[in-house]
């Protein structure tokens, strides 16, 4: 087990108030289900973000320790009895990466709680919530939201401004998010050849998600997607990929699902760089925020 599987795996918290913060002044829409989960923890998305093999050596985890250290000193962004949403963009580091990309940091009394990665999508859609599912090892602090876009296809993301916007994701079914993608492993995707005259084949345009079986949480998804735009961003410690995947195949409108998305070059397994029109395939944690 990485370091930062025990930094983010489950926590006690017999000695932290019962009840979540700011619980009793929201008022959840009788149409989303409320549900309590204790598997929350951000060691695998931190791997994503930085690469896995940084996990397992010294210098790696210094690295990611500094970056943590960072987010958990940066000014507030937003502020619920004493427990602040911090965040820190990879503009700010030496030399600079890009803007909208860095982590977010969940803190009390200068005390970090919880850090996890954080990119910014430009893109927002329409999102109808059915279910919260809220991380009852940091006291309700974070939480993972389902439901539809687009009042068409179901998605599953972690919350990247619950802190400060509950009131929005309890009270209101309907929002408008943003939705963004951290990609654990990517690789190009070669179907496999057709069984038999009467067995379909996957096409070159084919394009879809599926829930992860093998990770705790819903938010992870295994996919096959094309890329649409690619660009190369150097963060600390390493270089990786900001990418727009396609994961609907809709003629009639082509940004159906379209997910910005970043990809460490550690945790690319392909012979060549990401190109643009390349059909890939891998496994992304989704987050998302309320506009």
């Amino acid at each position: 087990m990485s370091i930062f599987k025990k930094l983010f795996g489950s926590r006690k918290t017999s000695d932290q108030p019962k009840e979540p913060v700011g619980e009793a002044a929201l008022h959840a829409d009788p149409a989303i289900r409320l549900h309590h989960v204790d598997h929350g923890k951000h060691g695998d998305h931190h791997g994503a973000l930085f690469g896995f093999s940084n996990l397992e050596t010294e210098a790696g985890v210094r690295l990611i320790q500094e970056m943590i250290a960072a987010a958990t000193a940066s000014p507030a962004m937003a502020e619920d009895r004493g427990v602040e949403l911090k965040a820190f963009s990879f503009a700010d580091t030496t030399p600079p990466g890009p803007a909208h990309l860095g982590l977010r940091a969940v803190s009390m009394e200068h005390q970090m709680i919880s850090a996890f990665p954080y990119l910014q999508a430009t893109r927002s859609l329409p999102f109808t919530t059915k279910d919260i599912f809220r991380w009852q090892n940091v006291n309700d602090l974070e939480a993972d939201v389902l439901g539809n876009g687009r009042d068409t296809f179901g998605i599953g993301f972690f919350a990247t401004n619950w802190l400060g916007r509950q009131a929005d994701f309890y009270g209101r079914q309907k929002l408008e998010v943003r939705l963004s993608a951290f990609i654990l492993v990517l690789r190009a995707f070669v179907p496999d050849p057709p069984a038999g005259d009467d067995q379909p084949t996957i096409g070159p345009d084919f394009c879809g998600y599926f829930p992860n079986e093998g990770l705790p949480g819903r938010t992870y998804y295994d996919f096959i997607g094309k890329i649409r735009s690619v660009a190369p961003a150097a963060i600390p410690g390493g270089n990786g990929y900001l990418l727009e995947v396609q994961l609907i195949n809709d003629v009639e409108n082509p940004d159906m699902f379209v997910v910005e998305a970043f990809v460490n070059q550690l945790n690319v397994q392909m012979e060549a760089p990401p190109q643009v029109g390349q059909q890939v395939t891998g496994v992304a944690w989704f987050q998302g925020e309320v506009v």
